[in-house]
């Protein structure tokens, strides 16, 4: 277990150490800082070495065993989902404003200018949701699954995942980690592939960025919709998340690597 404790602890360091970076240098800096920082650890995770076939079997860095339909539906459900637990939490939610913190208030005057706001992008949209799915969903979940039951080392990991964004200021958030940690821990066992957690990690960060979500300031926007709408909406999109999660499981990774026969075979098969 000390690969698990190495893991989530690498991910709080890096975490706070690239932000407070971040934020202490003049946007373009900032930039080339998150640029790098990205490239130094897929770098790590490549680099030929004697360990490195290890170190890719580990945090599955490899190509999904599917098809690219089943990718699109594991990517697409998770968004859903995620939106419709968003839209239902925050209809739902006390009206009292979040406590934002010195830090979100720095990240939020970061985004002032156009290159604040692709900086940060780069580093929250980019960076950190790279680092975090190989730390946890690649070192700590696949660790867990040597010891025990598949599901469980998932809901674990997404428990640790969830307990690392406790400094975000809204309590929201916690549960909205928690629910997109355990589609990722799924989707990564299932395909075997780091890559579609990374892919929906990036773009529901880069979403929430966008609506201003990540700056605390969405949880108490106020928008000019009725709330029977939103909840339907929200009703709709978790309904369509799950449905495309049921059917996913209920392919299982033998369905879902079926579904992608090597092009020989293929032809042999027609033939």
């Amino acid at each position: 277990m000390k690969r698990v404790l190495a893991a989530v602890l690498f991910v709080l360091i890096f975490n706070g150490v690239a932000l407070a970076v971040l934020l202490l240098v003049p946007p373009v800096i900032g930039l080339a800082w998150g640029l790098a920082l990205g490239a130094a650890f897929v770098w790590w995770h490549l680099r030929g070495d004697a360990g490195r076939s290890k170190r890719l079997a580990l945090v599955r860095i490899r190509p999904p065993r599917s098809s690219g339909t089943w990718v699109s539906v594991a990517i697409g459900s998770t968004l859903l989902l995620g939106l419709g637990i968003t839209a239902f939490v925050l209809e739902t939610a006390p009206p009292t404003p979040p406590e934002v913190g010195p830090v979100w208030e720095a990240i939020s005057a970061y985004q002032s200018s156009a290159l604040g706001w692709l900086a940060i992008a780069v580093m929250a949209a980019g960076v950190l949701p790279l680092v975090e799915e190989f730390c946890f969903r690649g070192h700590v979940q696949h660790t867990l699954e040597r010891h025990m039951w598949p599901g469980l080392a998932i809901v674990l990991t997404s428990v640790l995942f969830m307990f690392g964004h406790v400094g975000v200021p809204h309590w929201s958030i916690l549960l909205i980690s928690l629910t997109l940690g355990i589609a990722n821990g799924a989707a990564v066992y299932l395909f075997d592939s780091i890559w579609v957690a990374v892919a929906t990690h990036c773009i529901w960060n880069f979403s929430m960025l966008s609506a201003g979500i990540l700056q605390g300031g969405a949880a108490t926007a106020e928008l000019q919709v009725s709330t029977a709408v939103v909840m339907a909406t929200a009703a709709l999109l978790t309904l369509l998340g799950l449905a495309g999660w049921i059917a996913i499981l209920r392919a299982g990774r033998a369905g879902l690597r079926a579904s992608e026969a090597p092009p020989d075979a293929e032809r042999h098969r027609r033939g």
